[in-house]
């Protein structure tokens, strides 16, 4: 298998290669995002289209993965054919840990700098335990500001080839996860020497959604007036009177005894009962 010593050498070989089982690849990831709004996953279109990888060029991976980086003996890899990219987990059913790789990760073996980037972003995650954190109703944007944790430490060069190895292929310019990049637009000054925890930066993520809304004004209460022979509420007193007439807009009430009140409710229908001041 040849190796190429640079980016654009790599990409040079890769993006054709992907091309030939995806003719559309430019663009279903231009269209990534406005698909995912429809419900449609470009990405996912995209693994589908490729061919995956047989045993042998799985064990190849195996093998060239930890002759790249080296991986501790308790990190198992594991080939997913539907991975969109790389992951890793713990595996409550084996009681391990893993470290998923995509059907791109036997194209990536080429150029190297792609498989250390994402092995030490995966390994980040093991060792800052991020396997342990549920949070419930922020997968996503936990899992968004752990990532931008962790390539605090992983060169940039390395990382942007990496974006542009299993989502943006070159098509355009992003926006990548790391503090320089996209702290301050969260609120956060950047810090001299390393950075924040994942919690602080998830806090500062949301601190927009906090922000108090105007309050939409109440719609005025109706009222309705009573007529004549109504029996109503008067609210003052919670006892119950009957509208003998209307004088200047206003109800008069004659107070009813309690006699008379329950012959109302026993005879009546549902009508003509309401509530006045």
């Amino acid at each position: 298998m040849d190796k190429f010593e640079t980016s654009d050498e790599f990409f040079d070989w890769f993006l054709p290669t992907i091309k030939k089982h995806v003719p559309n690849l430019d663009e279903l990831v231009l269209d990534a995002e406005r698909a995912a709004k429809r419900g449609e996953d470009n990405h996912k279109k995209i693994i589908k289209a490729l061919p995956a990888l047989d045993s042998d060029q799985i064990e190849r991976c195996f093998t060239e993965i930890r002759k790249i980086i080296k991986i501790p003996d308790n990190i198992f890899l594991v080939y997913d054919s539907g991975a969109k990219t790389y992951y890793s987990r713990y595996n409550t059913q084996k009681r391990r840990l893993e470290i998923g790789f995509p059907t791109y990760a036997y194209y990536h073996l080429r150029y190297e700098p792609i498989i250390k980037a994402a092995m030490q972003h995966e390994m980040g995650h093991i060792l800052n335990r991020d396997y342990k954190v549920n949070e419930k109703g922020h997968v996503g944007c936990a899992n968004r500001c752990m990532d931008i944790r962790i390539n605090h430490h992983i060169d940039r060069e390395w990382l942007r080839d990496l974006f542009d190895a299993v989502y943006y292929f070159r098509t355009q310019k992003f926006t990548m996860l790391v503090p320089e990049e996209v702290l301050p637009s969260y609120g956060l000054m950047l810090k001299k020497h390393g950075t924040y925890s994942y919690q602080v930066i998830h806090k500062y993520y949301h601190l927009n959604d906090s922000e108090k809304q105007p309050k939409k004004p109440k719609p005025p209460m109706e009222y309705k007036m009573p007529e004549v022979g109504d029996v109503v509420k008067i609210n003052k007193t919670q006892e119950y009177g009957k509208v003998t007439a209307i004088k200047d807009g206003k109800a008069i009430v004659e107070k009813m005894t309690i006699g008379e009140v329950k012959e109302h409710f026993k005879n009546q229908d549902g009508s003509g009962y309401g509530e006045v001041n």
